[in-house]
């Protein structure tokens, strides 16, 4: 994908050091995006059975179909958007890219399932579709942010860094403000080749996603961001009613719950290993603090026991969410749509 880059073992560790905690082959024509599918392969967007509307079924079938007849297409598509310049007013002022190589020139490739939503219309076309279609274009994105990750891996980093950066938290932890914050994380971010965007919930996929790193030759940051939900609560609602970006209470709650629990669990897994480092930003006062990774699972598990009991942990995020949707109807700033679809779990 681009010029191969050997890092021996000495430089390696120098980096390492050197970026705190890091956290301390050309393009063919028809495959701008890396190696890895050939346009006579075939892509499977792995369906799931969560309940969805009719409308929902007929979005979530045009998109997964058009994304499984052809993947390089979106994945280009994806590149593209994340690496071209807009000015203030939203316009075009330098083109992006659909090489994976060339991006990778500019900075870190970023992995944001989130993100990729964007590229469809029957999602991203006003607040109320997004709100209606989240679900929708659920299954697609989750594979596409994997397919690139996969891809990606393969490639050896054309600015000689050769670090993945995780970042993991619940849903609206305010994890890029957090990281761009701490100037040793925010410097270690700008200098991986890869960050994968997500809350890391989910044990089993994060260890496989690290573990996917560590085969490639890759080193490994973990950062976590601890947001109480007390706080997040009003920013994920205050989203939603401005965007129509919805995420449910029952998940939103998981996702805080299992990030945290992930986190730990990986901790321990690689306790030791010189390749993978992590870190703890504490944003339980009035800024973002980094925690010294000495005191870091101290601080976690002294968490005032709201991570002791994950049902009543559910019930009171609802209640919180349930409580800022009330003051956005009460404002008259919660359209129906966005309602519904915090509803919609209920």
């Amino acid at each position: 994908m681009h010029i191969s880059c050997k890092v021996r073992p000495l430089i390696r560790t120098f980096l390492f050091i050197t970026f705190l905690f890091l956290i301390g082959c050309s393009v063919t024509p028809d495959q701008q995006t890396g190696p890895g599918i050939s346009s006579a392969e075939t892509f499977h967007v792995p369906r799931r059975n969560d309940p969805l509307t009719p409308e929902q079924e007929k979005v979530r079938q045009q998109v997964t179909t058009a994304v499984e007849a052809d993947i390089i297409v979106y994945l280009g598509n994806y590149i593209e958007m994340m690496t071209e310049k807009r000015d203030q007013d939203g316009h075009v002022v330098k083109p992006g890219t659909r090489d994976l190589m060339s991006a990778m020139r500019q900075g870190p490739l970023v992995i944001s399932a989130d993100d990729m939503r964007s590229l469809f219309p029957q999602y991203a076309a006003s607040p109320a579709s997004r709100s209606i279609h989240s679900q929708s274009v659920h299954e697609a994105v989750t594979a596409m942010a994997a397919e690139l990750y996969r891809r990606a891996l393969l490639i050896d980093d054309p600015r000689g860094n050769n670090t993945v950066l995780f970042t993991a938290g619940g849903v609206s932890s305010g994890k890029t403000t957090a990281i761009n914050t701490i100037d040793e994380v925010h410097r270690a971010a700008m200098a991986a080749q890869i960050i994968y965007d997500g809350t890391m919930r989910n044990y089993e996929s994060a260890h496989r996603r690290v573990m996917m790193a560590m085969d490639a030759g890759k080193l490994v940051g973990v950062v976590y961001v601890f947001t109480p939900i007390e706080k997040s609560a009003p920013w994920l609602v205050d989203r939603a009613v401005k965007t129509g970006r919805v995420v449910q209470a029952n998940f939103a709650g998981r996702s805080h719950w299992q990030a945290q629990h992930t986190f730990l669990q990986l901790v321990n897994d690689f306790d030791g290993n010189p390749a993978i480092s992590f870190r703890l930003i504490d944003k339980s006062g009035e800024k973002a603090e980094l925690v010294p990774p000495a005191t870091m699972k101290a601080k976690l598990y002294s968490d005032d026991g709201r991570f002791k009991d994950f049902e009543a942990f559910i019930a009171y995020t609802k209640k919180l969410i349930r409580t800022e949707l009330e003051k956005a109807r009460a404002d008259g700033r919660l359209i129906p749509e966005t309602e519904a679809a915090f509803k919609a779990e209920e």
